[in-house]
């Protein structure tokens, strides 16, 4: 039932739902619309919430430029990863797709690894203009990661990349950190 309850009549349950759902939406993309001028944003939720609709659909409607990892159970590590988002990137700079291995092959094992690889990946995504997502971060398996992601973000402050991180919590990431540097909004969990 699309019609319209007379005045004084109860709106029918179908409507009412619909009415709350687009409400809802509304005051998400509006909430998107302020984090994503910051260069971070975080976005948690349960899985089920609607984390990757609701940014696919934000980023469609104001025709933002976007990139979106989505990462599966076999990306989970430091390795599986590095190739997700090489070959997600790879377009842009294909040095990344040609030289993932190698920096693989001799960085992983040391001590400073995901910081020295990050400063790799950071050097080429310097010209990049676009904001990158990176969805299910909840399939991260190697903790190296978290430290690789957290520090390839710090070095690209200076860049025009925007980064969206989708996690189902935001408490492996330097939170205060990046508010008390004005580089985030607050997270945006649970919608």
């Amino acid at each position: 039932m699309n019609e319209t309850a007379p005045r004084g009549q109860p709106v029918p349950v179908r409507d009412s739902a619909q009415a709350l759902l687009l409400a809802a939406r509304t005051r998400v993309f509006k909430r998107l619309e302020r984090a994503v001028d910051f260069p971070i944003l975080i976005v948690c939720a349960p899985s089920g919430f609607g984390k990757s609709t609701v940014l696919r659909e934000f980023f469609t409607a104001t025709g933002r430029p976007y990139r979106c990892l989505q990462m599966a159970s076999n990306q989970g590590d430091l390795l599986g990863f590095m190739r997700a988002f090489a070959n997600c990137l790879g377009d842009l700079v294909p040095a990344l797709l040609t030289s993932f291995v190698g920096v693989y092959d001799r960085m992983h094992r040391t001590q400073d690894g995901p910081k020295e690889i990050a400063a790799w990946a950071a050097g080429h995504l310097a010209s990049i203009d676009l904001t990158f997502v990176i969805d299910g971060l909840q399939n991260v398996t190697d903790e190296r990661l978290f430290g690789l992601l957290n520090e390839l973000v710090d070095q690209t402050a200076r860049t025009p990349i925007r980064w969206v991180l989708v996690a189902e919590t935001a408490d492996r990431f330097p939170v205060a950190r990046w508010l008390a540097n004005d580089r985030l909004d607050l997270p945006l969990d649970a919608f």
